[in-house]
């Protein structure tokens, strides 16, 4: 478990590839049981529970078919559960960075000086979480960095279109 948890810090540092994940149900299962519930947990702040299951659900949902397409249209789909166990368990670690931020956001008023520094470190990991993402992609697809970012940024702005469409947060 140690060395699984390790290659998802390398694969944040960009230095692993999902091929470096063991393809494994453990692995799997695991780490998408692992970002349903540190979602849930993090974002149960900000929505109420069944509207936050709901967004990650369709999220879940739209990288599942993503990734497969993808893999698909390359002619790798084998490599679909390294991928996705990738993508869950990057993912499991990204939102536990952005945990503390957006607990600032919500506890601070708009004109706090920290505000101001969450907000910017929550677009920093926002972006890093694009590159992990590419990253990720460019070893399973085996292309460019410069076509695995496209695929990422399309795939991030993507899904908040569809997750605010599909599960909007209501107003006050």
């Amino acid at each position: 478990m140690a060395s699984v948890l390790q290659t998802f810090v390398n694969m944040l540092q960009l230095r692993a590839g999902p091929q470096d994940l063991p393809a494994t149900d453990r692995v799997f299962f695991g780490s998408i049981i692992a970002l349903i519930v540190v979602s849930l947990t993090v974002s149960s702040g900000m929505y109420p529970v069944r509207l936050a299951l709901v967004r990650i659900g369709i999220d879940l949902l739209l990288q599942v078919l993503v990734v497969a397409s993808l893999l698909h249209w390359v002619g790798r789909p084998r490599r679909f559960r390294q991928t996705f166990s990738a993508i869950c368990g990057t993912g499991v670690m990204l939102v536990l960075l952005m945990w503390p931020l957006i607990d600032i956001l919500q506890d601070r008023a708009p004109g706090d000086s920290l505000t101001g520094a969450a907000t910017i470190g929550l677009f920093g990991l926002y972006g890093w979480s694009v590159a992990v993402i590419a990253h990720i992609l460019r070893h399973a697809l085996e292309i460019r960095m410069s076509q695995a970012v496209l695929l990422s940024l399309g795939y991030f702005i993507g899904s908040i279109v569809v997750i605010e469409t599909l599960a909007p947060v209501s107003g006050p």
